[in-house]
């Protein structure tokens, strides 16, 4: 079969859609900046949506995704715990990063609350836009 076309990328038996331009960091840094992931381990499945829940209402963030049932082993206080958290990963501007973890800081039930910022290397144009608008201020 030397003369078969290999068959197009498939998932799950559906074509992949097409490529999409991303905007991605250079000399030439575009408008739209890059989305910054706010990762958050909250106490409790009940906290976490209501963290997402506050920072979305307030346009600080466009998204986030909870994670529940995560287990965190860790060293408190001297002793070692064991427990049960969610975690958030939620999206914004790296213009609203440092109000959005201001305010997760502020409306969090631990005394020392573990946010993780990651820049994303490139994003979808199409994302990127979406993701500007859901920031804009009303």
């Amino acid at each position: 079969m030397a003369n078969a076309r290999p068959k197009s990328p498939e998932f799950a038996g559906y074509p992949l859609p097409p490529p999409q331009p991303s905007v991605t960091h250079g000399a030439a840094r575009p408008i739209v900046r890059l989305a910054m992931r706010v990762i958050l381990f909250s106490s409790s499945e009940r906290q976490a949506p209501l963290l997402v829940r506050a920072l979305v209402d307030e346009r600080l963030v466009a998204c986030g995704n909870v994670f529940p049932g995560v287990r965190a082993i860790y060293r408190w206080q001297g002793r070692v715990e064991d427990e049960t958290e969610a975690v958030v990963i939620a999206e914004t501007s790296d213009e609203l990063v440092e109000r959005a973890t201001t305010r997760l800081r502020a409306l969090h039930d631990y005394d020392a609350p573990k946010i993780l910022v990651l820049e994303a290397a490139s994003s979808a144009a199409a994302y990127s836009t979406w993701l500007r608008e859901q920031l804009q201020q009303e």
